[in-house]
């Protein structure tokens, strides 16, 4: 997070003027007229440096520099013509560019405004601009983090005479009468440390009854082990929102409290805490974060990328940190791309949940490719290891041009039975996914859970959808899930073809992983007509 920021102002009074920026930010400011110069001198500054020269893009058979940086935001205070704004195209990511809300700006179907997802942002129309300078520096860090304190880590008060029980790491339970006023029930055993830039925090949990919480956090001081300097006490009305906490460098961290009264059930789940955009974006800049009735979330990043088919959609693995995985390499293949992410139990609950869970993510795909104009003969689906589940499943809903795969699963239950004998204690997210989804983690639970997916897999009209499967030989968590999908399509009029790697589930990964691209870029050149990365 210590890395320069840069911001181009285009038009309009120079923000930065009278000012005093922080060391590590850059004011870049251009008139509207000026912009193609500008930016020209820029890229050839950069040329000199022999060690540090611009990237080489090849255009057909031309080959045209790019910049080996990009502004961490650019802002339009005047109207220019959208066509104007094509030599920014290589300096700015999708999603950081802003306009005046003042502005009526006129975007094209494929232009540089919708490629970019441009929108417009308050502050720039007020006439504080240091306001703007401390926003931007809290807000556009280099990165993403998130991360959780989970059920385990819960130190439960004795005054508490109700039941209590934990659903492996999915959730622990109170039931009974919680008492007349706010008590403290439990509290989280490890401080959430302060940082550089805003945390946002965010409370998993379902209640049954008339049951009211509360939260209350400790601010203590830095190099204090429980010295307090102030405390804040979150309502239950509050909780419907993420809590943000502003650094401070008088503390250290916050440790979190939880409070309750009435009567019935409480299901406390994870406390996920994340490094906070403060509304630019969950995550990274433009990260989207949806949430179910059960306070669990979905996360989502879309890149329109060149607005030209296909939309190639990619479920995260198992993550014990939560973010988004593979931007970089989605973003390489040069197709519009949407990352989604489960950041539920210890590393992701492989996408599947209630109704109004899975519905956000088909929502999600569907929203994405109505915003570009594609449909679904123009879409594929991927994902690695857990991300194979959810690719997988979701292809029911979607029929997609192709799906490519590497580890798949299939069967969750049958990897929550392995545990007996393949893999001893190990992956025990797989249990927790049963007793999320049926109450249980026994043989019939996981019957059950794996007949779900093939009842919702066998609907579906693959007609029209390729699929390319990678596979271990020896996998150890779900090892009959490749010859599962080949039994399936054995009588059945669609193309699959697979690729078989000796090793257990986390063994030769690279190779996974350099077969996956290269499906890829096999079905980009040969059948959507771009060429190779």
């Amino acid at each position: 997070m210590s890395e320069m920021m840069r911001i181009l102002q285009v038009g309009g009074k120079d923000k930065s003027l009278d000012l005093s920026l922080p060391d590590q930010m850059e004011w870049h400011y251009v008139s509207a007229e000026g912009l193609e110069i500008y930016l020209k001198t820029l890229l050839e500054k950069q040329i000199p440096a022999e060690n540090n020269r611009p990237g080489l893009q090849e255009v057909g058979k031309s080959v045209v520099l790019t910049p080996n940086w990009q502004f961490d935001a650019v802002l339009l205070m005047t109207y220019l013509d959208e066509a104007k704004l094509e030599p920014l195209s290589a300096w700015v990511e999708a999603h950081a560019v802003f306009y005046a809300k003042t502005l009526s700006m006129s975007a094209s179907q494929t232009g540089f405004l919708r490629r970019k997802m441009a929108r417009p942002l308050d502050l720039l129309t007020q006439d504080d601009s240091s306001e703007l300078v401390s926003f931007f520096q809290l807000a556009l860090f280099k990165g993403q983090y998130g991360d959780k304190l989970h059920v385990s880590d819960s130190d439960i008060f004795s005054d508490f005479r109700g039941e209590i029980s934990f659903q492996g790491h999915a959730s622990l339970t109170f039931e009974g009468d919680f008492g007349e006023e706010l008590t403290p029930l439990f509290t989280f055993k490890y401080g959430i440390p302060m940082e550089k830039v805003a945390t946002a925090l965010w409370w998993e949990f379902e209640r049954e009854g008339v049951v009211t919480l509360a939260l209350s956090i400790d601010h203590i001081y830095a190099g204090a082990i429980d010295e307090i300097k102030n405390s804040q006490m979150v309502s239950d009305d509050a909780l419907s929102s993420p809590i943000l906490l502003y650094p401070d460098a008088e503390v250290g961290q916050y440790n979190v409290t939880v409070y309750a009264k009435g009567k019935g059930k409480l299901l406390s789940g994870p406390l996920h805490r994340r490094l906070s955009r403060l509304g630019l974006g969950e995550l990274l800049v433009g990260g989207q974060v949806y949430r179910n009735d059960k306070r669990q979330e979905v996360l989502t990043y879309f890149h329109p990328g060149d607005m030209k088919p296909p939309l190639s959609v990619y479920f995260s693995g198992f993550r014990s940190a939560e973010g988004f995985e593979g931007f970089h390499m989605m973003k390489a293949m040069g197709t519009p791309f949407l990352l989604i992410s489960d950041p539920r139990l210890e590393g992701g609950s492989f996408y599947i949940g209630n109704s109004d869970y899975q519905e956000i993510i088909v929502s999600a795909i569907k929203e994405a490719l109505d915003y570009l104009g594609f449909d679904n003969s123009q879409l594929i689906l991927s994902g690695l290891s857990m991300g194979t589940y959810g690719a997988l499943y979701y292809a029911a809903d979607l029929e997609p041009y192709a799906l490519i795969v590497g580890k798949p699963f299939t069967n969750i239950g049958d990897t929550a039975m392995n545990m007996c004998l393949k893999r001893p204690d190990d992956f025990e997210t797989s249990a927790d996914i049963l007793l999320g989804l049926v109450g249980a983690n026994d043989s019939v639970a996981a019957e059950q859970v794996d007949a779900q997916f093939w009842e919702h897999f066998k609907q579906a009209d693959f007609s029209k959808t390729q699929f390319a499967i990678a596979y271990m030989l020896d996998d150890d968590y779900d090892q009959k899930a490749y010859d599962r999908l080949l039994t399936y399509a054995s009588d059945k009029s669609f193309h699959l073809f697979g690729k078989g790697y000796t090793g257990r589930h986390n063994d030769n990964s690279e190779a996974i992983i350099k077969w996956f691209l290269d499906q890829y870029r096999i079905f980009l050149e040969d059948d959507f007509g771009r060429s190779r990365i």
